[in-house]
């Protein structure tokens, strides 16, 4: 399998120290930002780049309130819904190299299910239109099995294509549609496919051998109560809960100008903002009052809150995750939000 190699400058990048960074204007202010919500427990990492340069980076608060061991560019967090950025990649590449199509109906790969829901494909499920179940019903989450049959007995919530509603239970069903296409269980295949080749060496899930256990993050709800890692369930993959670094996530951006990675039909359908209002291939996509694009990702659970925010005609990016749900993270993001305009 061919490695694409990280270029130099970036590695230079996202293994420099936080002291090696020449904090600008902007990366002041959101450091300025971060340190002002000291006192309500704020605890995480950030990273900021500018015009490809890192000008900060840094660790805040606790990665374990206990032990009082310090949040830092190399704690691992978990980023939730940001995940499905990678479920999403490994569809359209399983499509470019002729496995599948974004076309294709669902039932091609789990069976009919008899109904409406016949009229499910891949790109209803990337898009968030599937009408697959209903909101709130209880899935066998065990087994990809097990998940299939449970969603095959459920109700249909609407008719494909016709409604818009965020759901994980979507992105469950497209990593069986990659388990199913590539032959691979799901994590194989991205650390296979994309993970390795890009040099994300600290990108997995919680219960893999590779992750050094370490270096998690404890997650706190609200009632600052520690709850444990994420287990091991099936489900659990394709709609998030992969645990990663800041500097993980900005080689992951830094893939979209990696045409030997990412060719550029697929990086323009990607951004492109095909259903305005909506997140369609797991990016928001917005404009800034300059009418530069914004595009942003969030991954929320009640331990974890994360937040990619990409500004790219403006050559920005700032990414931070929080070991804690203190109701913070929302107010994060609209503040740096406004410093953009």
């Amino acid at each position: 399998m061919k490695l694409y190699q990280v270029p130099l400058f970036l590695t230079v990048l996202v293994t420099c120290s936080f002291a090696c960074s020449a904090q600008s204007s902007l990366s002041g202010r959101i450091d300025s930002l971060f340190r002002s919500y000291s006192d309500s427990g704020l605890a995480g990492s950030l990273l900021v780049v500018e015009n490809d340069q890192v000008t900060l980076r840094k660790g805040y608060g606790y990665s374990n309130n206990t032990s009082k061991a310090a949040n830092t560019p190399a704690t691992l967090f978990n980023v939730a819904s940001i995940g499905k950025q990678f479920t999403m990649y490994a569809i359209l590449q399983l499509e470019a190299a002729g496995k599948l199509k974004t076309s294709d109906h669902l039932y091609k790969f789990i069976g009919r299910f008899g109904d409406m829901r016949d009229s499910i494909t891949i790109l209803h499920l990337l898009h968030h239109r599937s009408g697959m179940v209903k909101q709130g019903t209880d899935l066998n989450t065990q087994s990809r099995d097990g998940f299939i049959q449970s969603v095959k007995q459920a109700q249909a919530e609407s008719v494909p294509g016709e409604k818009y509603r965020y759901t994980n239970a979507g992105y469950s069903m497209l990593a069986a549609v990659v388990e199913i296409a590539s032959g691979l269980p799901f994590e194989t295949y991205v650390r296979k496919h994309i993970f390795i080749p890009l040099g994300m060496h600290n990108t997995g899930y919680p219960w893999e051998k590779h992750i050094p256990k370490n270096q998690l993050a404890t997650g706190y709800n609200s009632n600052r109560e520690a709850l444990p890692a994420e287990s091991d369930q099936w489900a659990s993959r394709g709609p998030g809960n992969m645990v990663t670094t800041m500097d993980d996530l900005y080689i992951w951006i830094k893939a979209y100008d990696n045409k030997a990675f990412m060719p550029s039909p697929i990086r323009e359908r990607i951004l492109r903002d095909a259903l305005p209002g909506q997140e369609t291939f797991s990016w928001n996509k917005a404009r800034t009052s300059r009418g530069t694009p914004f595009y942003h990702k969030g991954g929320g659970r009640i331990d974890f809150e994360s937040r990619m925010m990409w500004w790219p005609e403006d050559k920005v990016l700032v990414v931070f995750s929080l070991n804690n749900d203190y109701n913070l993270a929302r107010k994060l993001f609209t503040a740096i939000r406004e410093m953009m305009h």
